[in-house]
């Protein structure tokens, strides 16, 4: 019989160390933030963080059952990141209600030894003098607002390219270390541009002794393209709850 019981972070990190690459963004999240409570059930697990005034939620399971015994701990939440994700993962989570909105990515990693082309040095670190710049160039302010911007370039690896010194193109890293925010201005497409930053992101995340992943649309064909082309492997999907 399946039951849930309170986790310690030791227990969690037991768990979530079967398969790094999976729960990457749940023990980054563990390590930088604080932690409220913590369940498992069975070879799942699940956490509810706080940082200031946010709080959100983690789900790692592969198993439908034990993830909904798990959601109770979700009560009051409506962040909640769940990899690895399959189709029964939100309504596992949230049970009869439903998040505001779910964003679904695959994970894709590079696997040590896997060897990619140095980067020319056309890409350049970038700093939180642009970061105005980088959140003016997207739509919605809610996925890529100011502090969120400014947090990552001065929390990770990022990298741009600049031609007569407007920055035309650029990545850095989420707070999990997948490589994400890329962006190239579309009159500056088909140039190798986003390779540079890629091979760029990819060099300064192993010299920090890290494994680059990264989150993909599964509708984002020239990014998987990318990616793939220098040995990515999908290793499975994430949600993104609001």
């Amino acid at each position: 019989m399946l039951e849930v019981s309170e986790a310690s972070a030791e227990e969690l990190a037991a768990l979530l160390g079967g398969d790094p690459i999976a729960n990457a963004g749940f023990l980054e999240h563990m390590r930088i933030y604080s932690m409220e409570r913590a369940a498992r059930c069975g070879s799942s697990c699940a956490a509810v963080f706080r940082f200031k005034e946010e709080r959100w939620g983690a789900l790692s399971s592969k198993d439908e059952a034990e993830a909904k015994l798990l959601a109770s701990i979700f009560e009051g939440i409506g962040c909640v990141n769940i990899c690895p994700a399959s189709d029964w993962s939100i309504k596992a989570a949230f049970g009869g209600s439903k998040p505001t909105g779910s964003r679904r990515y695959k994970v894709l990693y590079l696997p040590d030894g896997a060897e990619v082309p140095e980067p020319s040095g056309e890409a350049v670190a970038i700093g939180v003098a642009h970061a105005g710049t980088i959140c003016d160039a997207y739509r919605d302010e809610s996925l890529f607002g100011i502090d969120y911007v400014t947090e990552r370039i001065l929390g990770g690896p990022s990298f741009g390219v600049f031609r007569d010194g407007r920055l035309v193109g650029w990545a850095m890293t989420h707070d999990d270390f997948a490589m994400g925010f890329m962006m190239v201005l579309p009159e500056y497409r088909r140039q190798g541009i986003a390779m540079e930053i890629t091979l760029s992101l990819i060099k300064a995340l192993r010299s920090m002794g890290r494994v680059p992943m990264v989150h993909v649309s599964k509708d984002n064909h020239k990014s998987l393209s990318l990616v793939r082309s220098l040995g990515f492997i999908e290793a499975c999907d994430i949600i993104f709850t609001d």
